[in-house]
């Protein structure tokens, strides 16, 4: 799934690779909206793309029931009509990308949350008229309120003289609680759900720190302190925390580009894969010290994200590049923004933090281009060590 967060920008895929949620209905969605993006999108234009796999009876779009995936969610800031026409902006390029993609069977529904019904009308006047423009059915555009919800558009046809209707209880959503188990919450505000990237452990980073200056780079062994990591995040408990000499190693490590996209393709083989930057024998050894990402561990970013917290700054920029692209990657686009952001404060000039924060703004997601490209073109086009880029 796609996730437009941040202030007017576009961001990628959720809940978790390879499923496909089950809602029944735009009642259903936008209650378990909160919890596929982490918090209450409050005075928000938040859309959801779904490619319709089946519809009955008629045209995709004008159906009363459909079956679909979903293929994007973006958010952006509208807490007013001055909002309006970047909010709506903001949807071409990826809805543009995604209609080539799924032709006429995309469909998109939009939730305006905290907005009025005049801002309602407003929404209408721009987003029909949008969605004929781009060739797309408009499903449904809602007003969605703290416990109530007002349907505009509804099925593909406008709702004349609706009625506020009652939101369903999260607790009778079965997205909401397969999220729940899996451990999302919904914070207050995006504010709330973001303060982990930016949170800091600075006893553990002065400790590291200190450990810096025994650990001698011509004696790193790039492979095993590459494992070490993997198995501190993906091993979770499991593993133990690292000792700030080991943390100081990692952090020594990740400072070379071809180790840190060692496990970047690791842990995000969408992008690209360990075959496109190493031959055979050294894919092996890296699959075999390097454990891959653990899909079903939904505590498993956190635990990426802490140890950029536990680094000093200026070498925290490769565990909060990592981190987000994996967000990105896995549907965490909220995080996702907010570590490309982080990133580029501290060094403006890392490229992969630049590369993330152009593909967050043009709503693309990680495999954009896989089936596409020539892998063998690619192999060792990042080999080579020295600084990350």
């Amino acid at each position: 799934m796609d996730e437009t967060t941040g202030q007017h920008r576009p961001t990628p895929p959720s809940p978790a690779a390879g499923q496909t949620p089950l809602v029944q209905g735009p009642a259903h969605l936008m209650t378990a909206l909160p919890h596929l993006l982490g918090y209450r999108p409050g005075d928000s234009l938040v859309v959801v793309a779904t490619a319709v796999e089946t519809a009955a009876p008629g045209l995709p779009g004008r159906a009363d029931r459909l079956r679909g995936r979903m293929a994007m969610t973006t958010r952006a800031d509208l807490a007013g009509p001055g909002d309006l026409d970047q909010a709506v902006q903001l949807l071409a390029g990826p809805v543009a990308r995604l209609r080539r993609r799924h032709g006429h069977r995309l469909v998109l529904h939009c939730f305006l949350w905290d907005a009025d019904e005049e801002l309602g009308r407003l929404a209408a006047a721009r987003l029909v008229p949008f969605a004929d423009a781009h060739e797309v059915a408009l499903n449904d555009l809602v007003l969605v309120g703290t416990h109530a919800y007002l349907p505009l558009v509804e099925a593909g046809d406008p709702v004349q003289d609706g009625r506020w209707r009652p939101l369903p209880s999260p607790a009778d959503v079965p997205l909401v609680a397969d999220l729940v188990l899996r451990g999302r919450g919904v914070a207050p505000g995006r504010d709330d759900a973001v303060a982990v990237v930016r949170a800091r452990d600075e006893e553990t980073s002065r400790a590291t720190e200190a450990a810096l200056q025994e650990v001698a780079p011509g004696e790193l062994d790039g492979l095993q302190a590459l494992g070490a990591l993997g198995r501190w995040v993906a091993g979770g408990s499991f593993a133990g925390p690292p000792t700030p000499r080991e943390l100081a190693a990692v952090a020594l490590v990740l400072q070379d580009r071809t180790l840190r996209d060692v496990v970047l393709a690791r842990w995000l083989p969408q992008l690209f894969t360990l075959d496109d930057l190493l031959e055979p024998s050294a894919v092996r050894l890296v699959e075999d010290l390097l454990p891959a990402w653990p899909g079903d561990d939904g505590e498993a970013l956190g635990r990426l994200i802490a140890l950029a917290g536990q680094v000093p700054l200026d070498l925290s920029v490769p565990f909060v590049t990592l981190a987000g692209l994996v967000a990105w990657g896995t549907g965490e686009g909220t995080l996702a923004n907010e570590a490309a952001d982080l990133a580029l404060e501290l060094d403006p000039d890392y490229r992969m933090a630049q590369l993330l924060r152009q593909a967050l703004e043009h709503g693309l997601p990680p495999d954009l281009g896989r089936a596409e490209g020539d892998a063998g073109t690619r192999r060792g086009r990042r080999r080579g060590r020295g600084r990350a880029a």
